[in-house]
């Protein structure tokens, strides 16, 4: 414990960005009655995911922004992982890894909530000093957010996929950030999944229930992982969370490479139409006929990939699905994530559709 209260200090040594000495405005503090009229009152948005590591949108994102009248951004600001390597060894440390750099501010009509994933390793090393992290990964976000002028950030999320051993640091973890938050006039949000939907509600102000990643990924039999109705359904059935919810539907595509029936990795490209590399299966799969290497990766001829979109059909018949049965006063539909090459696979019409 002595050396995790230690190590839990290079959060603030890695900051390298602009102090938060000086109170700014969105860290006045506010009473308990201002915070909760702030929660009720939020805006209904259209929203969408930022998740890579650099802040540079393109004239294609830049147009789908303004055209579907997007005014919610959730900007992954960093992960919190435990590293198991650096120099002079000893025992692992807890994180801050994949910082996103800004090469451009967001549009200052657009509400951003800085967003951190947290690891089920990095979690299962907090216990214990939670306070310390909740305060570190608090304060980092204010120094990336003024240091980087970034506007309207009124709510920061925390992503953890907890589990029961997990569960109560990564409760009290949000319990601290959030009362430190509520001090400055912000609310704390945690992302969701369909099996926490059975669990204890964790102590934040709002939830995102993420729709996608529902299947058994490194399955070989598993026909689309990213978002399968038959995967949602039974989790749905008596569906009742004490918690306001927003929705997270998925835009993406990516491709699951297996060897010998064995997954292997994750595939970022979906373009397998080179015939003297692939072999088109008919039912969803590739099997490659060539060796080769493919985003550092040695494919041998005779491993198969997955190839798993988000369809649009299966989405609208999913949200149907969800917004019957988890009825919310007030919500809004969040999508993953803001990539041009992804959402061009879309009409105009599918993502207002969507929306």
């Amino acid at each position: 414990m002595g050396n995790l209260k230690i190590t839990s200090l290079c959060f603030f040594v890695i900051i390298g960005l602009a102090s938060c000495k000086q109170k700014t405005a969105m860290e006045q503090t506010v009473s308990l009655d201002e915070k909760d009229v702030q929660i009720n009152m939020r805006e209904q948005y259209n929203s969408i995911y930022y998740w890579k590591t650099i802040y540079d949108l393109n004239s294609a994102e830049l147009a789908f922004l303004k055209e579907h009248n997007v005014k919610r951004i959730y900007i992954r600001y960093f992960d919190v992982a435990l590293e198991n390597t650096y120099p002079g060894g000893g025992i692992p440390r807890v994180m801050p890894i994949a910082t996103t750099i800004f090469r451009q501010t967001p549009d200052k009509t657009m509400e951003v909530i800085p967003t951190v994933y947290i690891t089920y390793e990095a979690m299962r090393n907090m216990k214990g000093v939670e306070a310390e992290y909740a305060n570190n990964i608090i304060t980092r976000i204010l120094a990336m957010t003024k240091g980087n002028n970034i506007p309207n950030v009124k709510e920061v999320q925390f992503d953890c996929d907890w589990t029961k051993t997990t569960q109560a640091s990564y409760f009290e973890l949000c319990r601290i950030a959030k009362d430190s938050l509520h001090n400055r006039g912000m609310i704390l949000s945690s992302t969701i999944r369909l099996h926490q939907l059975s669990d204890l509600i964790p102590p934040v102000d709002r939830g995102v229930l993420m729709l996608y990643n529902t299947g058994a990924l490194k399955e070989p039999l598993t026909k689309n992982s990213i978002l399968n109705y038959s995967d949602i359904e039974p989790y749905l059935k008596s569906a009742e969370y004490d918690l306001p919810l927003d929705f997270a539907y998925p835009t993406f595509a990516w491709g699951v490479w297996f060897c010998n029936g064995t997954f292997k990795a994750i595939i970022r490209r979906t373009d397998f139409s080179d015939q003297t590399l692939y072999q088109d299966q008919r039912n969803g799969t590739y099997k490659v006929v060539k060796d080769h290497y493919l985003e550092s990766h040695e494919l041998c001829k005779g491993d198969i990939i997955r190839l798993e979109n988000s369809n649009h059909d299966e989405i609208v018949k999913v949200k149907h699905l969800v917004e019957s049965k988890l009825r919310q006063d007030k919500y809004s539909v969040i999508l993953y994530h803001l990539d041009s090459t992804n959402l061009s696979k879309y009409t105009t019409n599918e993502i207002k559709g969507i929306y």
